[in-house]
């Protein structure tokens, strides 16, 4: 039925978390990682819409807990990258990994170039790079950067975003990909948060600017 909400069904599907994330992969919907009160989780399920099914993603092979990560969808693989650990006091997570739902199989990305670690950032797909933009860095000074990357699946590397003039540093904001440039809106900054957005314009012309 058009414009109504339907259950999803229970079975199989993941157990109670918040700070997760989701990407759509063409054909299902992947859940992965979270929090659940204080137990911090690696895990996941894939939803398959036509089938009304879930099936469970174990935690074996998978990388370490974590909430307020980042995923995009490559069209092959899910990448996952940073997040928090249990304690703020421990630090935001630097690294990554990538999972392949028809095998299952993760790899670890390199950490050679990696952003710093965070937590509360964005993350887009442009169809060839994933882009890493800002987010919560503690226990770095100051705590939020205003900084990110981009990363090649296929050479493997990292590209530091040396960005002149950036936004002002936030976290918890939204970004999108329009097919030509990376639209970042609103977020957390130290105190306040923002009402402005910004769009980051790549390769060649690499210029942030404040959107009208």
């Amino acid at each position: 039925m058009s414009n109504s909400w339907t259950a999803l069904p229970s079975v199989g599907a993941p157990s109670i978390r918040h700070g997760h994330t989701a990407v759509w992969t063409g054909s299902e919907m992947i859940i992965w990682g979270g929090a659940a009160t204080s137990n911090f989780l690696n895990d996941g399920a894939v939803f398959n819409p036509p089938l009304n099914t879930w099936r469970q993603t174990a935690s074996v092979g998978s990388f370490s807990t974590r909430r307020d990560h980042s995923t995009v969808w490559t069209g092959t693989e899910m990448i996952v990258f940073g997040g928090s650990t249990a304690t703020v006091s421990s630090g935001m997570l630097g690294d990554g990994s990538s999972f392949n739902p028809s095998t299952a199989a993760w790899t670890a990305l390199p950490a050679l170039n990696a952003p710093m670690g965070r937590a509360g950032h964005t993350a887009v797909w442009t169809g060839s790079e994933m882009i890493i933009w800002v987010g919560f860095a503690v226990p770095a000074s100051p705590a939020l950067s205003n900084d990110g990357a981009r990363f090649n699946p296929t050479s493997q590397t990292w590209t530091a975003m040396n960005i002149s003039s950036p936004p002002p540093a936030r976290y918890v904001h939204s970004a999108v990909w329009t097919g030509s440039e990376m639209i970042i809106l609103g977020g957390s900054g130290s105190t306040f948060p923002f009402p402005d957005t910004w769009s980051y314009t790549l390769p060649k012309t690499l210029i942030m600017y404040q959107r009208p």
